[in-house]
């Protein structure tokens, strides 16, 4: 797929591999599913618009580093199917936005994933999440409404703030 505009993927069992050098700014990219969609990324910082993920949907950085302007859902799961490294997920966004989808490293091969907060906005961060390369907050306000938000790796502060609302971590800072 070489998607501009507003791309919705929803439906069951869907599995689709976006393609082309990235997604035409502002270009608003949903994966919903109630029975495990897939898309799978191509290229690196494919998320130059937004993203959306909700019910049981997968989102696969597929062993690239990926930039996300601005991120929000009530569900899914961010996965790195491919690769033997740690690829970086940047959240660089601008407005507040609440993200609950679960981050983890795969459990049958791919690379790790670290986590990267940019940009001013604030993130209200609701899932527990299983990934292992390590978070970094550069800019902006990270509220933790869940009890694992940062994976099991340390936590690098080098800008912005974390507050806590209702949630909890045991990550080193």
């Amino acid at each position: 797929l070489r998607p501009y505009g507003h791309v919705d993927f929803k439906g069951t069992m869907l599995e689709a591999m976006v393609e082309g050098d990235y997604l035409a700014p502002n270009t608003t990219v949903r994966v919903r599913s109630v029975d495990g969609g897939k898309v799978i990324l191509g290229n690196a910082n494919q998320l130059q618009g937004s993203a959306r993920l909700e019910g049981s949907g997968t989102l696969d950085m597929n062993g690239l580093d990926q930039l996300v302007l601005n991120i929000t859902g009530g569900g899914g799961v961010i996965t790195n199917g491919a690769g033997t490294g740690t690829n970086t997920l940047t959240f660089s966004n601008a407005v507040g936005t609440t993200f609950s989808a679960v981050i983890q490293t795969n459990a049958g091969g791919g690379g790790a994933i670290a986590v990267v907060k940019t940009g001013p906005g604030s993130l209200n961060w609701q899932a527990n999440d299983f990934y292992a390369g390590g978070t970094e907050i550069r800019e902006g306000t990270v509220r933790i409404i869940s009890t694992t938000p940062f994976g099991s790796g340390p936590v690098n502060m080098t800008g912005g703030a974390i507050q806590f609302q209702g949630g909890s971590m045991a990550n080193i800072i």
